[in-house]
């Protein structure tokens, strides 16, 4: 169905360990750049994504359906019920 959130099997072995996260809002990318060269990741309300790390300025470096990018931190929500990391320091977007 269109919309629906793809969830990994949670055997994938990319995402063990990994925090899940639910996207509160849509997300289309703005194709900022950022000083650590990483790029955005587009996703879609309730979709699922795994965090990899905390970047920086409001950003978390996440993992779903086996791309990797950022997405806002504001946008997204840890589905533990654990508060989002502290974000790190300087990685900009221009």
């Amino acid at each position: 169905e269109y919309g629906a959130p793809l969830v990994r099997n949670k055997s994938d072995p990319s995402i063990k360990g990994l925090v899940p996260y639910k996207a509160k809002f849509g997300y289309k990318k703005r194709n900022f750049t950022f000083t650590t060269g990483d790029v955005e990741l587009e996703f879609k309300t309730n979709d699922i994504m795994y965090l990899i790390e905390p970047a920086a300025n409001g950003w978390l470096k996440v993992t779903m359906n086996g791309k990797v990018g950022l997405a806002p931190s504001n946008y997204i929500y840890p589905l533990d019920g654990s508060a989002n990391p502290h974000v790190g320091p300087s990685a900009v977007p221009s």
